[in-house]
C-alpha cells in the first residue's frame, strides 16, 4: 500500500519526478564516463542513446522541464542556449541538431565507426597492393604457358616480368 502512494506521489509532484530523472541522469553519465575510460564503446554507445532519449522525451513533460530548468548545473549544463532544456541536454551529449538535421544522435553512432572504417580502408588497400604483387609475379607466366603454340608466344613477355633471362 506505502509503495502505491510513493508512486502516486512521484506521477504528480514534478519536484520527486526532478529529482528522480537528476539521479537517472547523474547515474546514466558516470556509467557513461566508465564505459568510456573501459574502452567499452557498443555498451558507451547504449547508454548514451537512452541518455538522449531522456532528454528528446523531455518535451512531453512541461512541468518536469521547468522544474529540471532550475537544476542545470546538477545535470551538467554550463551553458544556456534560448532552447528547450531536451535540446540543450542533448547538446551537452553531442548529439544537438543541426539545421535541418532530424538524426538525433547519429553523430554519437557514427564517431565509434570512423575509426573502424579508416582501419578497414586501410587494410583493403595493403591487401590489394599485396595482391596486385603476388599476381604480378606469376601471372606473365601462366598468360604465357596457356597460349596455343600457334600464337607464337615469346618467351620474353613472360620472362622478363619475371626477372628470367632470355635466350
Amino acid at each position: 500500500m506505502r509503495a502505491l502512494q510513493l508512486e502516486t506521489q512521484l506521477r504528480t509532484d514534478p519536484e520527486l519526478r526532478a529529482d528522480r530523472f537528476v539521479a537517472n541522469w547523474t547515474a546514466l553519465r558516470t556509467k557513461s564516463e566508465q564505459q568510456y575510460v573501459a574502452g567499452h564503446m557498443s555498451a558507451r554507445r547504449e547508454t548514451r542513446a537512452v541518455m538522449a532519449d531522456l532528454a528528446h522525451n523531455l518535451h512531453r513533460d512541461p512541468q518536469l522541464e521547468s522544474v529540471l530548468a532550475q537544476r542545470k548545473q546538477q545535470l551538467g549544463i554550463r551553458f544556456t542556449t534560448g532552447r528547450s532544456l531536451g535540446d540543450d541536454l542533448a547538446s551537452s551529449l553531442g548529439l544537438g541538431r543541426g539545421r535541418g538535421s532530424d538524426c538525433r544522435g547519429a553523430d554519437v553512432l557514427q564517431s565509434a565507426s570512423r575509426d573502424r572504417q579508416h582501419l578497414r580502408f586501410v587494410q583493403a588497400g595493403i591487401a590489394g597492393l599485396l595482391a596486385g604483387i603476388v599476381l604480378w609475379s606469376f601471372l606473365p607466366g601462366v598468360i604465357a604457358w596457356s597460349l596455343p603454340a600457334s600464337w607464337h608466344a615469346p618467351d620474353r613477355w613472360w620472362r622478363v616480368p619475371l626477372g628470367w633471362r632470355c635466350r
